[in-house]
């Protein structure tokens, strides 16, 4: 028994807590450096940091397409996308029987579209640096089935490392 009454488990989560508190109070007293400063550029500080802010979070919604050019296809498109997502996330839903998952899934599929959409029509040449690249587009393809090739040959991997005759 830990001391206070508390579990073992609680006490662990606590020695593992407690000094990332005191590293916070640290890091709490550091000034933040001048932006660009390392990179020899002057840069002035936004007189409202947190419109801008709110700019780039209602580019996360559908709102963000009101008052562009084209409205009527945009439209089009981010209905059709929503369709799309909302199919999918309905089919995958009544076939494994857990919605909460998919509606998370869903939403969260449904922002990032809008996002893109956004990005597209505010920011061009974002848009091309991060969704024209091949490179870019094989890595967020291909990045999220690395655990899939860890986990198939882990459980060869002691096997592996007890054996001496390959290294």
């Amino acid at each position: 028994m830990a001391p206070f009454g508390i579990r073992g488990w609680q006490a662990a989560f606590i020695a593992v807590g407690l000094p990332g508190l005191l590293l916070a109070l640290v890091t709490w007293r550091i000034k933040e450096p001048k932006r660009g400063l390392s990179d020899g550029i002057e840069t002035t500080q936004h007189p409202h940091p947190f419109k801008e802010m709110l700019k780039e979070m209602i580019g996360l919604t559908p709102f963000s397409l009101m008052g562009q050019e084209k409205l009527a296809k945009n439209l089009v498109v981010n209905f059709s996308i929503a369709l799309l997502i909302f199919t999918l996330c309905f089919f995958l839903s009544s076939r494994t029987g857990d919605i909460e998952q998919w509606v998370a899934f869903g939403i969260g599929c449904y922002f990032i579209a809008c996002w893109i959409q956004s990005l597209r029509l505010r920011d061009p040449a974002i848009f091309s640096v991060i969704f024209r690249s091949k490179a870019h587009l094989f890595c967020l393809l291909g990045l999220p089935f690395i655990p899939f090739v860890q986990y198939a040959h882990g459980p060869f991997s002691t096997y592996l490392l007890l054996e001496k005759s390959w290294c």
